[in-house]
């Protein structure tokens, strides 16, 4: 392996922190970072990535356009573990070696699944609205403990976040297109429709793929339990957001929380103007612990592929 390889980073939160950037630059000499603070796109992305033979990426779209202006680049190793962004077909046809960071962030995303519950069950958001402008209300709420839980998706986000649950005597429904062993005695694996029918609470946990484009439509959400709430910190186009207006605003769902979007960082302003509705802005992975597991994994995928 080459160390005087021009390596660029288009990540943001890796161009950020301070001992990736060190991390890196004692293996390799030659390293540019993302100082612009905003995601790459477009032209500006090309031109950043020109004449480097290897990549750490973030949120960026890497595609045929994309790589036609970069026959220079070699590896590509991306931080988290989303690839929906990213043409695998592409990268193959021009043998460009490819790596992710998988199973290093779930306990963020985990945890901020519970922060998003807790917020929708005691109405913290609205209460917090309400007591900056004055208005001393007491909203009664209600408990996580003994509620029912749905995770779509039991891969490792799914797994912990089943984990956390136990503490509160939740049971869990999980649905994977896989069997799942091993299971905790509060889990049970059902279908799809069960799953819905039967909770409380439901938690998207599985990739954007084309099969899985609005995985939860209108379909999925009118077989939602009633007054029940929809928590979805994986990918953007998992969910029908239109479907997901009518549901609460007709009352079905009594809430939802959405960490990603279609198309972000878009937000439809008619879900942001909804009382029920709580957003954050892709922060699932956003934390120090996870932000530097995932930059370190990213570093030694970058070192051991070879060109």
């Amino acid at each position: 392996m080459n160390h005087t390889d021009l390596v660029a980073v288009t990540s943001r939160s890796f161009s950020k922190h301070s001992v990736l950037r060190r991390q890196l630059q004692e293996r390799f000499s030659q390293v540019k970072f993302n100082e612009s603070g905003i995601k790459l796109t477009d032209n500006a992305l090309i031109d950043f990535l020109k004449d480097a033979k290897r990549a750490i990426i973030g949120l960026e779209v890497i595609n045929d356009h994309v790589l036609d202006h970069l026959p220079e680049l070699k590896v590509i190793c991306k931080m988290g573990t989303g690839i929906d962004k990213i043409d695998l077909e592409a990268l193959k046809r021009r043998k460009i070696a490819f790596a992710h960071t998988p199973g290093v962030n779930q306990r963020s995303v985990a945890e901020l699944v519970l922060g998003m519950i807790f917020t929708l069950l005691r109405h913290l958001s609205t209460i917090n609205s309400l007591i900056k402008k004055g208005d001393w209300q007491q909203l009664k709420g209600r408990l996580l403990s003994g509620q029912t839980i749905g995770i779509i998706g039991f891969g490792a986000v799914g797994r912990d976040l089943a984990k956390l649950l136990s503490i509160f005597e939740c049971q869990c429904l999980i649905y994977d297109v896989q069997p799942c062993t091993q299971l905790m005695p509060h889990v049970k694996q059902v279908d799809l429709d069960t799953l819905l029918n039967h909770s409380e609470i439901v938690s998207i946990h599985v990739p954007l793929i084309s099969e899985n484009y609005h995985f939860i439509g209108a379909r999925e959400l009118a077989k939602m339990k009633h007054q029940s709430i929809l928590i979805n910190t994986a990918r953007g186009g998992l969910v029908d957001e239109d479907a997901l207006y009518d549901a609460l605003t007709t009352g079905h769902l009594s809430a939802a929380a959405l960490d990603v979007f279609e198309h972000e960082p878009i937000v439809p302003k008619k879900l942001l103007d909804l009382e029920n509705f709580f957003a954050t802005s892709h922060i699932g992975g956003s934390t120090e612990e996870a932000i530097e597991a995932m930059g370190m994994m990213a570093i030694e995928n970058l070192e051991k592929m070879e060109i």
